[in-house]
């Protein structure tokens, strides 16, 4: 979904046992001034408080957001690895070093059917 021009998302989570979803997470893409900004709002964290990353490197497959005042993650990074798969690796630094470091990959998924 997109608003005013920039991507805007949810996390959630899917009870497989049939029941709520819950909203983990909110996402979104910002321009404030000349600045992009990824911003999450973490329901029942932060005092209801967005926390805001800044936009400090990209190119034609991939976009670094940083808040280096954050506890974890400090840095987000996006990579497209082909039109099917993207990869988000969520770090802190620590001594220059990247400490705590997590990737996830996505595959899109072209259909679905329910499994019985």
């Amino acid at each position: 979904m997109r608003k005013n021009g920039f991507p805007e998302g949810k996390s959630i989570q899917i009870n497989p046992e049939g029941g709520d979803t819950i909203v983990l997470e909110k996402l979104q893409i910002q321009k404030k001034g000349k600045k992009v900004f990824y911003v999450a709002t973490v329901p029942n964290q932060n005092k209801g408080k967005s926390i805001y990353f800044q936009l400090t490197r990209q190119d034609s497959n991939s976009f670094r957001f940083e808040n280096l005042t954050h506890d974890y993650p400090q840095i987000i990074h996006y990579k497209f690895n082909s039109e099917e798969e993207l990869s988000v690796t969520l770090s802190a630094p620590s001594n220059n070093k990247l400490s705590n470091e997590r990737t996830l990959r996505f595959r899109k998924i072209l259909s679905f059917q329910k499994q019985d």
